[in-house]
């Protein structure tokens, strides 16, 4: 079960490796999308679409459980229908690094997790972190400039000041 399946590209992915595929999402047009594509996905959370219990040899949240309005609740329910032994695979930024921190990014984000507080959030549903992967994305190059500054600049509010007055004075200059 991919939890958060958005338009379904990684069933498809999952599906071309032999795998029989579930998806859900709070998305009506991505859930569409992906129905349309042919893969069996679900309008909804996880808990509304009540999968039966030890039910999925793998649950997979990727690049979703920093927007749950309650991660607890859907790591509960992914325990609840995860087969004995079965394989929780959770793909989220990492505060725990630089670049991580730097983008985060409210309202979007409701939740940051380190790779301590994510363990210790698992460990608390009976769940033992195999493996803990550093990973960095960004969509675009510009994306990585932007957070790295913003990280820089926060950090340095001389930088900040100094900016500041040179686009006054540059304002006033053109503006004249």
């Amino acid at each position: 079960l991919d939890i958060g399946t958005a338009y379904g590209f990684f069933l498809e992915i999952a599906h071309n490796e032999g795998f029989e595929v579930y998806g859900n999402d709070i998305s009506k047009e991505a859930v569409l999308y992906a129905k349309n594509h042919g893969f069996n996905v679900l309008l909804g959370s996880t808990k509304q679409n009540n999968y039966p219990p030890d039910f999925f040899d793998i649950v997979t949240m990727i690049g979703v459980i920093e927007h749950f309005n309650n991660p607890k609740e859907e790591i509960d329910e992914a325990v609840r229908i995860l087969k004995p032994g079965g394989l929780l695979i959770i793909l989220t930024l990492s505060t725990s690094n630089f670049i991580g921190r730097g983008a985060i990014k409210p309202p979007e984000h409701l939740y940051y997790f380190s790779a301590k507080n994510i363990t210790r959030v698992l460990s608390l549903h009976g769940l033992n972190v195999i493996k803990l992967y550093p990973f960095f994305t960004f969509y675009r190059y510009e994306e990585l400039i932007f957070h790295l500054l913003a990280r820089i600049l926060k950090s340095h509010k001389y930088f900040i000041d100094k900016l500041e007055r040179y686009f006054k004075i540059h304002l006033l200059k053109t503006s004249s």
